[in-house]
């Protein structure tokens, strides 16, 4: 909290306060195609299909990456307390991420006939229509492999809850008794 315990503000309605901490996530991210047979949209996870060549030996720097990582959380908020048993609070966080692939886009597209080296024949298929849809927009504006697919920084992003905050059982004439653990 910004306000000292010290402080006659300490026990006023309005708290704010500032956070930061170290997080873990998981994330999945995935892409879809549409199936002519099943006539529907179907949902794909990118990792295994490796569209900007990550593990591949034509591309050394770009290494697999994990569908769980570290991430910084930080941010600030408040509470109000409207009665001694309802208090309101906003809060906003933001999250540093440790990998760029949060969506799976970071460098530049690549040549979409080395997936036939590095996949099974039914995941090259996927990685070729997956890796590149800018030709369903504009197909005589397609990109082609080596111009920029995503900017190479790592990736962040920020939530804003809003919070209802009711304490049950609340008796404030009860003082609240500390025994010691030693005697």
């Amino acid at each position: 909290k910004f306000l000292s315990y010290k402080s006659k503000l300490h026990n006023s309605y309005f708290q704010p306060y500032g956070l930061i901490g170290i997080g873990r996530y998981s994330f999945n991210p995935q892409g879809s195609y549409f199936d002519p047979i099943l006539e529907e949209d179907v949902w794909i996870d990118l990792q295994p299909l490796m569209l900007e060549g990550q593990g591949m030996a034509e591309y050394p720097d770009r290494k697999p990456y994990k569908l769980s990582q570290w991430n910084i959380p930080f941010g600030f908020g408040f509470t109000y307390e409207v009665s001694p048993t309802i208090s309101l609070g906003l809060e906003t966080v933001g999250r540093y991420l440790f990998t760029d692939y949060l969506d799976d886009v970071s460098t530049n597209f690549i040549d979409p006939t080395l997936f036939d080296n590095y996949l099974n024949e039914e995941n090259a298929e996927l990685a070729k229509i997956l890796n590149n849809k800018s030709k369903l927009v504009d197909a005589d504006r397609a990109y082609s492999p080596g111009q920029q697919r995503g900017s190479s920084s790592n990736d962040f992003y920020f939530s804003v809850s809003g919070r209802l905050i009711i304490k049950l059982n609340r008796n404030s004439k009860k003082k609240r008794i500390v025994k010691p653990f030693f005697k």
